[in-house]
Order: structure tokens, then sequence, then C-alpha cells
């Protein structure tokens, strides 16, 4: 028997931080306070924004909108792949690069529906017919059924059945506009009259949209959710915030597109491409959501994942200890998280492997391995997100609240204006804040007091501490906005005035 097994789940509930690869989201998935906007009116489409920081949820935000939409009139069109040519940059992507890549998955998408309604087909009258052929002579003349397969996988509201039908009924090298002609019962266009229909649509992609729409209308689907997601985890964006904004600019700053009747373009984007979007495109035309989960919501979060992997027997971390935490070990885990769902199963899964290097034959947890994890867990994301220099750099201080000047002192045995710099690399990497002022030094200008707010920077400066000791010691919350601040109050001077340092106000 597996560890998982012995604690008493059925599998590894932290196998996977891709809600693409999680079967069984739907029974755990908690859903944020502004999701039933998300889903809005398929009577009256409109499109929205989802901002959020990565691993925070978006993608399971956008699986559950394939979810919903599986029982209503509505056609959920996935776009989560962006592919470039050879010599393709950023800066060659057009509006009609997204539309053609909205148009084809559009297309595919009803055509694997109507292949598990077949009966549908019938309400499509000869004009019908005949521009459904022209659209798959011109998006998917090139496509082979194991082209067509490819996609298919992607598409993840389509249901299982169909992708089966699929795979048993086209073969490899089989082209998928024959395929359709034949199946579908759809006219042969000649050459001549191909390229001179192709020229027309390539003059209007909107007018080829409308045609889909009033072809979707015809299957019996009122909407179409046109969901947009990954789009940082391209091959061209990557890291970059800019990159990945200049990626979906062209498309989402076009009011004519949003404005297409039948249509919501829905947007799941890093939160971390705000300032650029602001700049160029038109949140104030497009409803914009920004994703912060809750400590509430997140337990419950856990709770339901770990419920739902043990039958219902196990309902919270603590559950997995013979030790009583104070804090709870979920409450632990929430504030190491940085309140992102991913960060959760990643420690959640760190915790698990801590305790197999002692013993994997066991029921209940060692009380040790939650320290372990949470160093080595903080070490990890440290370094991920901040590099390896930062992270030598955070290991170096001994206080998570202190001045410039003590740094210079103490620290780094050197000028003050030799540190300013270094702490203000950190504030841009954004483990650290200004928190207020010490106004009790030896210069009459108040002197700037700085916190290390990231917990998991903070844990690895308090590393000798025991977590459960310095979460106990150094937890509390800001009476305003809820954010969590982790600082030793004795550290603080008698003459420091203190804000918050995620909304600005006092908290002391």
């Amino acid at each position: 028997m597996s560890i998982f097994n012995n604690l008493g789940f059925k599998e590894n509930p932290f196998a996977y931080t891709d809600a693409d690869k999680e079967q069984l989201i739907t029974k755990y998935f908690v859903p944020p306070p502004y999701f039933e906007a998300i889903q809005g009116d398929y009577k009256s489409p409109s499109s929205s924004v989802v901002l959020a920081p990565r691993g925070s949820g978006k993608t399971a935000q956008r699986k559950m909108i394939e979810e919903w939409s599986k029982d209503k009139p509505v056609l959920s069109v996935t776009v989560d792949r962006f592919e470039f040519g050879n010599n393709q940059t950023i800066d060659d992507v057009s509006l009609p690069y997204h539309l053609k890549n909205i148009i084809t998955n559009t297309l595919l998408s009803l055509i694997f529906w109507s292949s598990e309604y077949p009966d549908t087909l019938k309400n499509l009258d000869k004009d019908d017919k005949r521009n459904f052929s022209i659209l798959a002579h011109n998006y998917l003349g090139d496509f082979s059924g194991g082209q067509a397969k490819e996609v298919l996988s992607s598409l993840k509201s389509v249901p299982q059945k169909i992708k089966k039908y699929w795979n048993e009924n086209i073969g490899f090298l089989d082209t998928v506009v024959n395929f359709l002609l034949k199946t579908y019962d759809l006219p042969e266009i000649d050459l001549p009259s191909l390229k001179q229909e192709e020229k027309k649509l390539n003059e209007s992609y909107k007018y080829q949209l409308e045609l889909l729409y009033n072809l979707s209308k015809k299957f019996g689907f009122k909407s179409i959710y046109v969901l947009l997601d990954k789009i940082d985890e391209t091959e061209k964006t990557g890291n970059d915030e800019l990159a990945s904004y200049k990626l979906i600019e062209p498309l989402i700053k076009d009011l004519d597109t949003h404005s297409l009747k039948g249509y919501a373009f829905k947007y799941f984007l890093w939160d971390k491409i705000y300032p650029f979007y602001l700049k160029g495109g038109r949140p104030d035309r497009i409803t914009q959501h920004n994703l912060i989960w809750s400590r509430k919501a997140l337990i419950s979060l856990l709770s339901k994942r770990l419920s739902v992997f043990s039958d219902g027997k196990i309902n919270s971390f603590q559950d997995l200890f013979d030790y009583k935490f104070s804090p709870s070990a979920d409450d632990i885990i929430v504030t190491l998280s940085g309140y992102s769902p991913r960060n959760i199963i990643r420690l959640c899964d760190e915790i698990i492997s801590e305790q197999t290097l002692i013993d994997s034959d066991v029921s209940k947890l060692d009380k040790r391995v939650l320290d372990r994890a949470s160093l080595k867990y903080s070490e990890k994301i440290c370094n991920e997100i901040y590099g390896e220099k930062a992270l030598k750099d955070i290991k170096k201080i001994n206080r998570e609240i202190f001045t410039i000047s003590y740094l210079a002192s103490n620290v780094y045995k050197t000028h003050n204006n030799s540190v300013r710099p270094k702490v203000s690399s950190w504030e841009k990497l954004g483990f650290c804040h200004k928190i207020g002022n010490d106004k009790g030094g030896a210069s009459k200008k108040p002197t700037q007091v700085y916190l290390i707010s990231d917990p998991r920077a903070n844990r690895l400066i308090n590393s000798k501490i025991p977590v459960e000791d310095w979460i106990k010691a150094n937890w509390t919350s800001c009476i305003h906005c809820d954010a969590d601040i982790l600082l030793d109050i004795n550290k603080v001077g008698n003459d420091y005035e203190l804000q918050c340092w995620r909304c600005d106000r006092d908290f002391i």
C-alpha cells in the first residue's frame, strides 16, 4: 500500500497542480464570489476578464464554465493553444491571427458536437450546408485525422464520448474535409469557386464568426462562449508580462469583435499584465474581476479536496496528524501558500514527501514533517519567483522588519547608500514592502521601515524557529483588508508608525 492509502486516501490528492488534469475538480471546486457573473446570462451573453496571479485557479474557473455549459444551449469553445510560425514574433500577432484561431476552434467544436447529435443536421438548409462546406474547406482543407484528434484532445469542453467517436471513425491520414463531405452530406466546392470564396472570407473574419453563430443556432445553441486561457504559457510569452499582454492585445482591445451578436469572450489572464491592459486596452468596456481568495474559502477548498479523495473520512489536513497544531495545520498551510490553491497542493505534497523520508508505513503524520516541509517548500518558491541571488539575500537577513541603517550596520557592514538599491530591488520583486517610519532615529528625518511580506521569505528568515511557534508568535491579520502580517512585535520600535503592507492603513 502507498502512504496515501495508509493515511486514508483512495489515491494521491496532490498529484496535479494543473486543473486540466484534475478529473474530479467538479466535486471540490470552490467558486469565487463573482463566478455567477462570469457565467452570465447565455440569452444575453457578455464578455468579461478574470485577472489573477499564477496558480490562483484561472484554469479551474475556465474548466467549470465548460462544465456549466454542457447542459445549457451554449457552445463552449476553449482557446488555449497559441502557435507561431518559424519566424513569427509576438509583434507579428494581429487581430486576424486570433480570429482565425477562434473560427477554427469554433468550427471544430460545432463539427465535433454535431457528430453526437446527427439528427440536428436536418435543420440545415441548402445555403447552410454550402456555408458549412466553404468554412470547412477554407479552415480544415489541410487537416488530417491525426491533426484533428490532436486539436480534439485540447478542446476540453468536448465530451469524452464524442472524442471516442472521432477516434474510431476517422483514420490518422484521412482528410477531415472528405470525412465531413461524406458523413455530413455537405456539397463539394470546386476549386475556382473555393478560391473565390476564400478571397471573400479572408476579407471579413467577423462575417465568418456571424456565419458560425447562425449555423450554431440551427443546432440549438443560443450563444457561443469563447474561453481564452494560458496566454502567458506559450513559447513566446513565458514569464514576460509585456509579451503576454501583447499576444492578446489585438483581440482584447477590439470592441467590434466583442459586440458580435451571440458571442461572449471570457479571458482568464495573469494579473501581471494589468498595467499594460490598463494603458492599451479598454477595461472600461469589458467587465473585470480580480481573484483574491479568502482564508475561509481556501480552507474549504482544501477540506473538499481531502474529503473527495478519502470518501469523506478526512476533512482537514489537521486530521492527518495525531498532534494538534495551534493554529491548525490547515491555517499554517494557507498562510504559507500565499493564498494560492496551487501552492496549497505543492506544500501538502511536500509534507507527505517529508513523511516518506521518515517512515511511509504510518496512518498518521509525524508532527516534525510540517516544519521540515515548510522550509524546503519556502526555499523552492522563493528561488522560483525571486531568483537565486534574492534567495541568498533572504537567507542572510536575520529579521523580517528593518530599516536601511539596520541592514547596513548589522547585516552587510557597509554604508546605507550601498544597501538602498538592494532593498529597492526586493520591493520590485515583490517580497518586501515599505510599511511606515521610525521617527525616533538619530536623523531628524523619519527613517523608512520595511517588512518582508512574503510568508515564504519570512519563514526562511525565521528558519531556526519551529513553524508552529513562528506562526503563533508572529501572525496577525490586518483589520482592514485581512492581509496576513508576519512580524515579531518585540522588534517594533517605540517610535515606529506602521501601516499594512497591502492596504497602507494603520495596524499598530
